[in-house]
């Protein structure tokens, strides 16, 4: 069986929010002003239209579209100032596996005079799944309420000062001034990720840029996100004429259009670039039966020591910390002396407060929704012991759970409806369903290794004891409750630190030098 490796949740995540959040102009009160119109269908002021074709290897696969008008005068003298109205929306076909996936993002939201957020909601469809979030600044926090299939998630974010929409940055950037050589930080929430966030900006170069059959004058910019780059060529005035970048030699590529234009999609004469195949890092090295490997040793390139995630117990890292070549040896753990030695009659842990953070909700993890609490004890109800609860949710994910490729953003109360999804899908509602019992629990992100390569691939850890516990790593895409040791980890947390594993995605090389 083949199954859809984390890889495709991430780049689409990533760059998604790439086109999402990367694409927006300026907005200098009195120049948005001078280029406006009327709409006369309705009488609003608009201040802008864009369009961006979006483009996989120069296959079409989509478009954006972004429009910015003038708030009414009831709503300015409300605010004490200018209130500027922004709609987005991206739509997109990817390909994971041969299989065409379509995902939609739509977002609509307020600005005050220096473009700061100050109220937006976000709506993101993919693969029969709707997940909308909105959120209001206030003072000096940001909420953010986030839903999915019925659940609802809250969350205060304390400021340190503005805060800017995604979909702005561009504008921001002309706002401040553009100047060869100059860099900024822009910070942002990015609704995709749930996360406050930040896009470093540098001004490259002066250049020229032919659009329509005219030259405009425009300035090489790079933007950085999570170890993501973008370059983009903008004007003064913010307008993008062009975005690009690259994830494991696959070219995205964002192009100023008309509307005629950026909305006409050809049809598909066969499946575009693929996102799994891409990512896939091939190995000369053959595992005959790599769920039963006790040891490996590998060498590494095209990542830094931290990116392996060393430890003292299952995945200890060899060389020399500035080789070349990162040797690291992962070896299973001793899962029947560990058990033996942290086990206990008590499901929920009782130590101290440090774990927090792996005991609670967030928006994704809806380990506090009452389908989720009910499912969890329903499975366990016989356990008798936290481990035994671990490997009954284990089991029952890997039987339950219909293995089918998704782009999505994991949500557990979805996939709790929906029984079906991949590693994303499945380590997603493990890590809810554990938590609702009070077992800690984390979502881990790396590399496996099935069908002679490695593929990106997420499963989770389980904390057994109360003092002086143990993390335990389990995969019940698998149905592993004992993680054989092909699982090289990479990163762990929620989807806001697994985007950041698109910086390794086609740069990380790996050679097996022994399995056992």
């Amino acid at each position: 069986m083949r199954i859809r490796m984390l890889v495709t949740a991430v780049i689409a995540v990533v760059w998604i929010g790439s086109v999402y959040t990367l694409q927006r102009r300026h907005t200098d009160r009195s120049f948005l002003e001078q280029g406006g119109r009327v709409d006369v269908t309705n009488g609003t002021f608009v201040l802008r239209e864009d369009y961006l074709g979006i483009y996989l290897n120069e296959t079409k696969i989509g478009h954006s579209e972004f429009r910015l008008t003038e708030a009414g005068e009831s709503t300015a003298k409300t605010a004490g100032g200018k209130v500027y109205l922004f709609q987005s929306q991206s739509t997109m076909r990817i390909d994971a596996l041969g299989i065409p996936f379509n995902l939609k993002t739509v977002s609509e939201g307020a600005v005050d005079e220096n473009l700061a957020l100050r109220d937006f909601s976000f709506h993101f469809v993919a693969s029969g799944q709707s997940i909308s979030c909105v959120g209001k600044v206030e003072g000096n926090v940001l909420t953010v309420t986030t839903k999915s299939e019925g659940a609802s998630h809250s969350k205060e974010y304390p400021l340190q000062g503005r805060i800017f929409s995604p979909d702005i940055v561009h504008l921001v950037v002309a706002r401040e001034g553009i100047e060869v050589g100059k860099q900024m930080t822009v910070p942002i929430y990015d609704p995709l990720t749930t996360s406050l966030d930040r896009v470093d900006v540098l001004v490259k170069e002066q250049t020229e840029m032919e659009w329509e059959g005219e030259n405009h004058t425009v300035y090489h910019i790079r933007l950085s996100y999570k170890g993501f780059q973008e370059d983009a060529w903008i004007d003064a005035d913010g307008v993008v004429f062009r975005e690009q970048s690259s994830v494991a030699g696959i070219g995205f590529l964002c192009k100023r259009e008309t509307e005629e234009q950026a909305r006409e999609i050809p049809v598909a004469s066969g499946p575009g670039p693929d996102l799994i195949s891409a990512s896939r890092i091939s190995v000369d090295y053959v595992i005959e039966d790599p769920r039963n490997v006790v040891e490996m040793r590998i060498a590494v390139t095209g990542c830094t020591p931290e990116d392996l995630f060393p430890d003292l117990e299952r995945q200890i890292l060899e060389s020399d910390r500035g080789a070349k070549e990162l040797v690291v040896v992962v070896r299973k753990p001793d899962y029947d002396a560990l058990i033996g030695r942290f086990d206990s009659p008590e499901i929920a842990y009782s130590g101290s407060e440090g774990y927090r953070e792996c005991l609670e909700p967030d928006p994704f993890v809806q380990s506090n929704d009452s389908r989720i609490v009910q499912k969890a004890k329903e499975i366990t109800m016989n356990a008798g012991s936290r481990w035994n609860a671990v490997k009954q949710l284990t089991t029952w994910l890997h039987e339950s759970l219909r293995k089918e490729i998704r782009v999505t953003i994991p949500s557990a109360v979805e996939v709790l409806e929906s029984r079906k999804g991949d590693c994303n899908e499945h380590s997603t509602l493990f890590a809810a369903l554990a938590r609702s019992l009070g077992i800690p629990t984390k979502i881990c992100a790396g590399i496996v290794y099935q069908d002679g390569a490695f593929y990106y691939h997420a499963w989770n850890e389980v904390l057994l004891g109360n003092d002086n516990p143990v993390w335990l790593p389990i995969d019940s895409t698998f149905g592993q409750a004992e993680v054989d040791a092909t699982h090289v980890k990479l990163n762990e947390g929620a989807l806001d630190k697994q985007v950041e594993l698109i910086k390794l995605i086609g740069k990380m090389q790996v050679k097996i030098l022994e399995a056992r």
